[in-house]
């Protein structure tokens, strides 16, 4: 836990010019997919419940993501994260850095031996990965983002991943083009599958707004993603609500 404190000290004392928001901001919301895919990889193998909540003010953020398979055999790798990010803008270019605190809150079962406790934060076997991100988006029409992430904490191999994504708009369609690998690694190779610097998570994905009545549309989304280095595939779906 001082590990992430520290952290967020360090982003709320490195203020710059921060983007226009002068009253906070909370948002609520959830998402129902036909599966989980994480980075290029099944987690659960079933349907799930994706709840999230957050909150903004000026550049600082925070909020609490959820992953819920809807699948009883499934459940152990249920999934609750944390994260706070900070972010300044530079010329029309956002810069964030963030932390996320991945907690897995069923994994090793429920027993009174299991390292899945809140607060087990142990930095060999707890119940907490903390991973450090920083990530730069273009101007809103140029619709370029890269993204980089460090596991810095309960994880042996400290695996990186990048992502370089593009979105465009056409009519009332989203069109996203993403491109992520990992840097592999010797110590931990089971955590991205891989050793060596490989692609493993590249597709496309469309979301399409449809209208509910005069005043409501619900967000629904299509996503084509190869993992090539274990080659799979996954075509999935889901809508936002």
């Amino acid at each position: 836990m001082k590990y992430l404190l520290s952290i967020i000290m360090i982003l709320i004392l490195t203020a710059g010019s921060l983007p226009a928001q002068d009253r906070p901001e909370i948002k609520a919301g959830a998402d129902l997919v036909s599966r989980y895919i994480w980075r290029g990889f099944d987690i659960g193998s079933a349907p799930g419940l994706q709840p999230a909540i957050s909150g903004a003010y000026k550049g600082l953020s925070l909020g609490v993501w959820g992953a819920y398979a809807l699948s009883n055999e499934s459940s152990g790798v249920d999934e609750i994260d944390g994260w706070l990010s900070y972010t300044i803008s530079l010329k029309g270019i956002a810069v964030s850095a963030l932390v996320t605190d991945y907690y897995y809150p069923n994994l090793g079962g429920d027993t009174a031996d299991s390292q899945n406790d809140l607060f087990n934060y142990a930095d060999s076997g707890g119940a907490h990965i903390l991973e450090a991100g920083l990530q730069i988006a273009g101007p809103r029409r140029v619709g370029v983002k890269f993204s980089a992430y460090y596991n810095f904490r309960n994880e042996p191999g400290n695996c990186t991943y990048f992502e370089l994504s593009y979105r465009a708009a056409f009519n009332s369609v989203a069109l996203d083009l993403f491109a992520g690998a990992t840097g592999g690694s010797v110590k931990n190779p089971a955590f991205y599958q891989s050793e060596d610097f490989s692609f493993i998570n590249v597709g496309v994905g469309v979301t399409k707004q449809i209208p509910l009545g005069e005043s409501f549309d619900l967000p629904l989304f299509i996503r084509f993603i190869i993992n090539p280095a274990i080659e799979k595939a996954y075509l999935i779906g889901g809508i936002s609500l």
